[in-house]
């Protein structure tokens, strides 16, 4: 009897203990020990709510500027918002507005240059703006933590360059055309371009973002190409920059580092890419280079090569040899890696279309890569297959005499007749029963060649390149 009237005593004991007295405080995170607050003076409670409104006034009044700081006075000229937001706290305003930076240039040169100054004193005024206004806070945001308002910066420094190189609207041709080589445009060129834009971009090349490097590395490709850097600078400033170029093609070093695979790969983006404007000498320095990661490299550094390979070969960049390139192709056509083969079969269209010589040698290669032992590289090959022959029309027209008649090194000749024989076989045979190469046509081999034809859409692809083809035909 004791026992089960202590246990229902003690368990209503316990609810109780557990209920909140009459005007007992609820329980406060970090109060006193026992889990409550003990209920305080009057003068206590005015001022816990006299502190509480201001907390709320002053959470409201963040609130408030932080509205502020992110309104931008669109009243502003372009130079003016560059200046009162390129160095702004908050990482938007400044990736927005160094987006801006040549724009405001233009703003400066067009809008605040007085014009009835002559165009000597013009350039000169506008030249103080660029270097009093926009360097500094170009040079400011280069180093930004944020990384894509640093690649913003590289991208930023092509247009500024071109507007640095063109005249205004207003200026006269012949006046102008006269100044292209007075110390007004020198100091342009020398003291902003190379004294300025050039070491920033230089130093947004080997920074440690992959996305930085590549956008700098795209903007040196672009201002080279386009001939804004002269050729002595290019060599002398550019070139010993990129951290694979050594005027010694010696043995590299080979490493499996995440990052240093990531700086080679932008590194010899760079430098296939300056390979149509370097004199011969860099040219051909450059190809060794190139051949030296062929022998050596990762797979992605070889993709990457093969598929940069055709801006190094195009008709406007005739290499002074062309078996170096031939080498690198026969190469990585036979790679270990299948991804690597299967770019070589993206590029061999551009390969008949392009300024080699040895014509083939490159059907030897796309030959070769549609009896491969891997099944997506035959596949990819015999995709693009059309395309190949049908490129034979424009090499044609860009080059008769190269495809009339090419010597090899056997002294033999290679016609667009020759090549069409060796490859329309295969392209016919994506309409029949078995491929070129079976010699036995099992019912096996019949049920598999089938089955790759419709596995890659083959007929499909056929189609698609066959009015090209006889439009090269006939």
């Amino acid at each position: 009897m004791v026992g089960p009237s202590s246990s229902s005593g003690g368990a209503s004991n316990n609810n109780k203990s557990n209920t909140p007295r009459a005007g007992a405080v609820s329980p406060v995170p970090g109060a006193a020990s026992g889990g409550y607050e003990q209920p305080g003076t009057p003068g206590q409670a005015a001022a816990a709510a006299s502190a509480a409104a201001a907390a709320a006034a002053a959470q409201q009044q963040d609130a408030a500027l932080r509205f502020e700081d992110l309104t931008i006075n669109d009243d502003l000229s372009p130079l003016d918002r560059v200046i009162t937001y390129g160095r702004s706290n908050i990482a938007l305003q400044r990736l927005v507005h160094a987006r801006m930076l040549s724009e405001a240039s233009e703003y400066s040169r067009d809008k605040m240059v007085p014009l009835n100054q002559s165009l000597v004193e013009r350039i000169t005024f506008w030249h103080e703006k660029i270097i009093t206004i926009i360097v500094p806070i170009m040079q400011a945001l280069s180093s930004d933590p944020e990384s894509i308002i640093r690649s913003t910066v590289s991208l930023q420094i092509l247009p500024l360059t071109k507007l640095m190189m063109e005249k205004s609207d207003g200026d006269d041709d012949a006046v102008a055309s006269s100044l292209s080589t007075t110390a007004t445009t020198n100091f342009g060129y020398n003291q902003i371009i190379m004294g300025c834009f050039v070491p920033v971009l230089t130093r947004l090349y080997r920074d440690d973002d992959k996305d930085v490097r590549n956008a700098a590395s795209e903007t040196i490709i672009n201002l080279c190409i386009e001939k804004f850097l002269k050729e002595k600078d290019i060599l002398q400033s550019v070139l010993p920059v990129i951290p694979i170029y050594s005027p010694n093609a010696g043995p590299i070093s080979i490493s499996t580092d995440v990052d240093i695979i990531e700086q080679t790969l932008t590194s010899l983006t760079t430098l296939m890419g300056l390979v149509p404007i370097l004199p011969s000498l860099q040219k051909d320095h450059v190809m060794e280079i190139v051949w030296n990661y062929v022998q050596k490299g990762e797979w992605k550094i070889k993709r990457l090569i093969l598929s940069l390979l055709p801006k190094c070969i195009t008709s406007s960049s005739v290499l002074s040899s062309n078996t170096r390139v031939m080498d690198i192709l026969n190469a990585l056509s036979v790679d270990d890696s299948p991804r690597v083969r299967r770019v070589a079969c993206e590029i061999s269209p551009q390969l008949i279309t392009s300024s080699l010589s040895d014509l083939e040698g490159i059907v030897a290669i796309i030959e070769r890569l549609l009896l491969d032992v891997n099944r997506q590289v035959r596949g990819n090959m015999y995709q693009i297959l059309g395309v190949c022959i049908a490129s034979l029309s424009e090499r044609r027209t860009a080059n008769t005499t190269a495809v009339e008649t090419i010597n090899t090194t056997d002294n033999a000749h290679t016609s667009a007749t020759t090549v069409v024989d060796i490859l329309m076989p295969y392209f016919l045979s994506m309409l029949g029963s078995t491929s070129i190469g079976i010699v036995e046509r099992t019912d096996d081999q019949i049920i598999g060649w089938a089955a790759f034809v419709r596995e890659y859409d083959l007929r499909y692809h056929m189609c698609f390149t066959l009015p090209g083809i006889l439009k090269f035909l006939y």
